[in-house]
């Protein structure tokens, strides 16, 4: 029997085992999993000193949605998040070590500005070059 698999009793049984478990595994999750559709979660005011803090009307995450229409204005906020990813500063070479590996400066600047993070929402964001 060359080139054959032979099956023994112990794979046997064990190939059973293992299909039994799955088969009753995937029962109890078929029947555990929720029948109803989600419903969107109740809005839990929000106290400030005695002040209470309601949400604003729309402002769940179905709300949300119809309210974010348009594209973010990337010319205003100074820099396109796609192009980020792209683009690298390789630094000014300013030598070398005494191995032989270059040295590289980088001018990096800070500055506090508010930056559009979705179509017509503003954040302060600190801002580096």
């Amino acid at each position: 029997m060359t080139g054959q698999h032979k099956l023994t009793r112990r794979a046997f049984i064990g190939t059973g085992i293992g299909g039994t478990a799955a088969l009753i595994g995937s029962g109890l999750l078929m029947s555990a999993s929720p029948t109803s559709t989600p419903t969107a979660p109740t809005p839990v005011p929000h106290t400030m000193g005695d002040q209470a803090l309601t949400p604003m009307p729309g402002m769940t995450h179905s709300g949300m949605r119809e309210m974010l229409v348009g594209a973010v204005d990337h010319s205003r906020n100074g820099f396109d998040p796609m192009q980020m990813l792209v683009d690298w500063d390789y630094g000014t070479l300013a030598g070398e070590t005494q191995d032989g590996r270059p040295i590289r400066e980088y001018g990096v600047s800070a500055g506090d500005m508010e930056i559009e993070i979705a179509p017509g929402i503003f954040f302060p964001a600190w801002a580096y070059n």
